[in-house]
């Protein structure tokens, strides 16, 4: 018989409830492959809803849940990876990220089950009260469910804002992307949001560009003196070759402008982007190749001094 062939026997008999009969196959699924942690999780679980698992060992197992239940997520099954982490939590209920992900897997089932997504956050929160990215969850999930005031509202869209901002330095644009995405519902007229939505979708999706102009158009229809919309679409057009030719002169200029702006503001890789762009549009543009040359010396010094940070430190014997 195989590894499936018995667990899919003890999960039947499980639901029969044959609890003795299921990790008896269980058991034999991990005599069979000793390396399955699929097994040996399914074979605790069993022997925890009998309470037979050892109190020892309950942090261990509900580890090895959270994880098969993240690996699940990632496969997109939905079902399953609720499974892990509703075990993940019974088995360690103060474990907040445990009940986090439970309600942020619950959000992606269909129908969304909003009367367990927000206690699983609430839950969490309580033994997290600190953790913004929980805050936020909490707060989105209730403006979803029409429960956010007005006042709230405009705070958490801070709060969104603020978080996309820190998976944007840190290179995550889709998260960057997401954040930004909510901010906007919690506040539809914040121009600056609607901006940087744009730019966070243009970076994690360079070959869509609709999306991204869609968010543009909307900052600069909300704020008309929001310069760097105005300059960010131009770029999108001059990528789909769009561009007028007599405007190139002009907003590679622009483009260098911003640049500055973005290193005066530690932003030092949307800098070089601006600065490209701007030789981009137009080649002769000798200040921005010079802009261009500092800003990725700049860059590379930077990425010396964090590669040197991350080195061991290595302490003489005595």
């Amino acid at each position: 018989m195989t590894l499936a062939l018995y667990l899919n026997l003890g999960y039947a008999l499980q639901q029969q409830g044959a609890w003795d009969e299921a990790i008896t196959y269980y058991q034999r699924a991990r005599d069979l492959d000793p390396a399955s942690t699929e097994a040996e999780v399914m074979w605790a679980n069993a022997l925890y809803a009998q309470s037979r698992l050892p109190a020892a060992d309950l942090e261990r197992y509900a580890t090895l849940n959270f994880s098969l239940g993240h690996r699940r997520q990632q496969a997109n099954d939905i079902p399953s990876a609720l499974d892990y982490y509703r075990q993940a939590v019974a088995m360690q209920p103060d474990w907040a990220d445990a009940h986090y992900q439970l309600g942020a897997t619950l959000q992606r089932s269909e129908p969304v089950a909003w009367d367990e997504v927000i206690p699983c956050f609430q839950k969490a929160l309580a033994l997290a009260p600190d953790s913004a990215v929980i805050r936020a969850s909490l707060a989105n999930a209730r403006f979803a469910q029409g429960q956010l005031s007005p006042e709230e509202r405009e705070l958490y869209a801070g709060v969104n804002h603020d978080l996309a901002t820190q998976h944007q330095q840190q290179g995550n644009w889709d998260m960057a992307a997401e954040y930004y995405r909510q901010a906007t519902r919690l506040r539809p007229d914040w121009a600056e949001a609607h901006y940087n939505l744009g730019l966070a979708l243009q970076k994690a999706h360079p070959g869509c560009p609709e999306a991204a102009s869609i968010a543009y158009q909307t900052a600069q229809a909300l704020d008309p003196n929001l310069a760097k919309a105005d300059i960010s679409l131009a770029n999108l057009q001059f990528g789909q070759g769009t561009l007028p030719p007599e405007q190139l002169a002009v907003y590679a200029n622009q483009n260098h402008e911003l640049g500055h702006q973005c290193r005066q503001a530690g932003e030092l890789q949307l800098a070089i982007d601006h600065y490209r762009q701007a030789i981009a549009m137009n080649p002769q543009f000798v200040a921005a190749r010079d802009s261009l040359r500092l800003a990725l010396h700049a860059q590379s010094n930077v990425q010396i001094k964090v590669s040197v940070a991350k080195e061991p430190v290595l302490h003489p014997s005595s």
